[in-house]
């Protein structure tokens, strides 16, 4: 039925004639019977004897038996790979348990629910998002799984967490739809930040649609990702929005958000200058000619031409947040600290380029 099954078959359809479960296979294949030797290591394949199975196979092929010759030939690959799966490969343990997810593959012909689970299950438990995603999807699909898009979102979920760009993406728009999650624009906007910042190119292209067309536009947060994204054409036609800046120095450092000793590069006098956002004593500035994306003090800027005043609203706070299970800590631009009780929605406000 499944590719245990299609081995196993073989070793029934062989018993008809040597009993495959018997001692007396067992005593003729270390008797150096090549027949018995193939048809007893397919019976420990089936019993998950993989390695014992194919030193048995290999015995029969070396004397040159026509039928282990076939089987290897076919099955090589994926007795290796089952082999690899066993001894906690998690590569194996996914490539084996989407194997049992499949129809008609040159060595199943009906999908495995039970093999499916466990393989995909055991390469997740492993570490591997992959695998998660795999479930989640399987899931929402239908095919091997009842459909179950709750299910589905947990499985989703958690390949997320384990920074699966994919699924981070998924997640969105789970969250944005309300598909097997309960509607919340506030944790849809999240993910869909945390997919764009694991570079997942929709999710890119998503954020910078919400931020312009959504119900709540902010140009400043659209003209932040645009220039990430190094999209300079649509970035020019945001600029009228931002407030122009003059720097006031004559060669001002523009800084990385989170470390003041990190200089990103400096304004040159005379240079073209827009203000993203302001934030305490801070404010990101983007400069077109240089192509400068950073931070500057706002003692050191002034301003030259006011942008739309709704673009100027904060739509996250500049900090940098480190959590744990319990308690996340914040680092404020302006070197303030908060601690607070473990809140990834909180948290991921902090997050910027």
């Amino acid at each position: 039925m499944m590719r245990r099954s299609v081995i196993a078959s073989m070793c029934l359809v062989s018993a008809l004639s040597i009993g495959c479960s018997s001692s007396q296979l067992h005593d003729d294949a270390n008797s150096n019977i090549p027949a018995a030797q193939y048809r007893y290591g397919l019976q420990l394949i089936s019993q998950d004897n993989y390695v014992d199975g194919k030193r048995y196979i290999l015995k029969a092929m070396k004397a040159g038996d026509s039928e282990a010759l076939s089987f290897w030939d076919v099955y090589s690959n994926w007795v290796d790979t089952l082999i690899l799966a066993d001894d906690g490969d998690i590569n194996a343990q996914r490539e084996v348990g989407y194997s049992y997810s499949l129809d008609n593959s040159p060595v199943s012909t009906v999908h495995d629910t039970d093999l499916t689970l466990h393989w995909l299950s055991k390469a997740f438990k492993g570490g591997d998002h992959e695998s998660a995603y795999l479930l989640g999807e399987l899931y929402s699909e239908g095919r091997v799984f009842k459909k179950n898009e709750a299910e589905a979102f947990e499985w989703l979920h958690q390949s997320a967490e384990l920074g699966n760009a994919n699924a981070k993406y998924e997640i969105f728009k789970r969250y944005f739809a309300g598909k097997g999650v309960k509607k919340d624009m506030t944790k849809a906007e999240y993910w869909l930040k945390a997919a764009s910042i694991a570079n997942h190119t929709e999710a890119k292209e998503s954020l910078i649609k919400y931020y312009i067309n959504g119900e709540k536009p902010n140009y400043g947060w659209a003209l932040h990702w645009l220039v990430l994204d190094n999209d300079s054409a649509k970035a020019r036609s945001l600029l009228p929005y931002m407030t122009k800046l003059s720097s006031l120095g004559e060669s001002t450092s523009v800084y990385s958000s989170f470390n003041s000793n990190d200089v990103l590069g400096s304004i040159k006098a005379g240079s073209d200058l827009y203000a993203i956002y302001f934030e305490g004593d801070w404010v990101e500035v983007y400069s077109p000619k240089q192509k400068l994306l950073g931070v500057m003090s706002v003692n050191d800027v002034s301003i030259k031409k006011n942008g739309r005043d709704w673009a100027l609203k904060t739509n996250y706070n500049l900090c940098k947040a480190e959590c744990n299970t319990s308690t996340c800590n914040q680092t404020n631009a302006d070197g303030t600290g908060d601690e607070y009780p473990y809140d990834a929605i909180r948290a991921s406000m902090c997050l910027t380029f």
